[in-house]
C-alpha cells in the first residue's frame, strides 16, 4: 500500500506541531521520528485520522517503537488500533492523548483535531 500523500504528511505535521505526541519532543534535523499508522495503513489508510507524529522508528528506541511493541499502554492512549476487530474500528472514533496538552483528542480526516474527554477504563 502506498504512502500518505505530501500534502497528508504537512496536514499531520502542522496538526502535531512537528512534535512527538507521545512525549512532547521537538523533531527535526538529527532527530529520528516516523508517522505512526495507528492502524495498520492496509485496515486504517492513509487518512490524518490515522497518523501521528513520534520520535524514533519502528526499530529504533523512541516512542514509535513503544507503539509498535503493541502495548496495552500504547493502544490505551491510541497510539496504535486494533486492526482485526468485528466491526472494524474507525480511527476518527479513537482518541488520542497529546502529553504536551495534558489532553485527549480526536483526530479528523481534514487534519484537525477536537478536545474530548479521556476514555472510560475498561475493569
Amino acid at each position: 500500500m502506498s504512502q500518505p500523500t505530501a500534502a497528508v504528511r504537512k496536514l499531520v505535521w502542522e496538526r502535531d506541531g512537528g512534535r512527538c505526541v507521545a512525549c512532547g519532543l521537538i523533531l527535526g534535523d538529527g532527530v529520528w521520528w516516523s508517522m505512526q499508522h495507528r492502524m495498520r495503513r492496509a485496515a486504517g489508510g492513509n487518512l490524518p485520522s490515522n497518523l501521528i507524529l513520534l520520535c524514533g522508528s519502528a526499530t529504533s528506541p523512541g516512542c514509535h517503537r513503544n507503539a509498535e511493541d503493541r502495548t496495552p499502554e500504547a493502544e490505551r492512549l491510541g497510539y496504535w488500533i486494533r486492526a482485526n476487530t468485528k466491526p472494524p474500528l474507525d480511527p476518527a472514533l479513537i482518541p488520542v492523548f497529546y502529553y504536551l496538552d495534558d489532553s485527549w483528542y480526536l483526530l479528523s480526516a481534514d487534519g484537525t483535531r477536537t478536545l474530548c474527554p479521556a476514555p472510560e477504563i475498561a475493569a
